[in-house]
């Protein structure tokens, strides 16, 4: 992995690691740096030709694209490194590229729709001390609109495996019922819900040109945090355990940021853990409780922001 220092002095033009391309086929070509030259899987270069406008001839931007292969021309000084182009024009042999050093990582920000959720009014409830149960919600909800926000690693130079990547993901939605009922005004306890998440998993993408498929496991915690506005109960908070998979389409629309769009399923347990403040004493307890589930299946679109 390049270092701080090593990344900003490779900003630098003059430190900055180019090659000629020796061999070219459709969008994949042939270079001779590579392991020699500490390239590693996934490292982004932008591709360069001598261009004639004007009986002036100039170093012209032409690609861009990442490293498939990694040459051990340490070993075998003649064995090639593999460059994919994803942006630009096909080109022929005779052009360079140029090195475009990056941290890897990226931002993704997804608006969201879930729907399949199970949260009925009359499983979500909670016991006093003496034995009393409070309804915490005044109606079911079985839908949810939101927004995430994903932290996305890639983790090629540790596996070995091109375009894999580590994330973390966090969402929050406000909740809906698809039947449009009228809340239950015998509601014990007045509560305003709000869908939480945090994930964390492993995403894998694959390229054809600017497009690529991408496929998604991961595994996480959900939670319904309810906003009260009596002063006996309150903070209450009920999360649950999840896995998720998902797949979907992305498209790079320039050098660092591509659009795209996903669907997943999520499974969620039927048993969680509620967290309250009850006359100024903190309680925890598990709960099993029938027709619940916090998963569903979530379409999702946005950008992600490549660095």
């Amino acid at each position: 992995m390049v270092s701080d220092l090593a990344l900003q002095t490779r900003h630098i033009k003059s430190f900055k690691l180019t090659d000629q391309i020796v061999e070219a086929y459709n969008n994949h070509y042939s270079i001779h740096i590579g392991k020699r030259e500490n390239i590693e899987l996934d490292d982004t270069f932008y591709m360069y030709e001598w261009i004639t406008n004007d009986k002036k001839r100039s170093a012209t931007q032409v690609g861009f694209g990442y490293i498939t292969k990694v040459g051990n021309n340490v070993s075998y000084p003649d064995q090639k490194s593999i460059f994919m182009q994803q942006l630009g024009g096909l080109q022929s042999i005779g052009g360079w590229i140029e090195e475009d050093p990056r941290q890897k990582i990226a931002i993704r920000m997804t608006p969201f729709y879930q729907t399949g959720l199970s949260i009925k009014k009359e499983s979500i409830m909670i016991k006093s001390q003496n034995g009393y149960y409070f309804t915490l919600l005044n109606k079911d909800y079985d839908t949810a609109f939101g927004l995430g926000l994903s932290g996305v690693y890639n983790i090629a130079h540790y596996t070995g495996v091109s375009q894999l990547f580590g994330d973390i993901s966090f969402k929050g939605s406000v909740l809906s019922d698809s039947t449009g009922q009228s809340p239950d005004s015998t509601n014990t306890i007045s509560t305003t819900p709000l869908l939480y998440s945090a994930y964390a998993g492993i995403r894998k993408k694959f390229w054809r040109k600017s497009q690529s498929i991408m496929v998604r496991s991961a595994i996480g915690y959900d939670g319904i945090y309810l906003l009260t506005s009596g002063d006996n109960i309150s903070n209450i908070d009920i999360q649950t355990f999840g896995i998720e998979l998902e797949i979907g389409y992305e498209k790079l629309f320039s050098s660092h940021a591509s659009f795209f769009i996903t669907i997943s399923k999520k499974w969620t347990l039927s048993s969680a853990e509620f967290n309250y403040t009850y006359h100024d004493s903190t309680v925890n307890e598990v709960q099993s409780i029938d027709n619940f589930s916090l998963g569903g299946v979530i379409i999702s679109s946005g950008v992600e922001f490549q660095f």
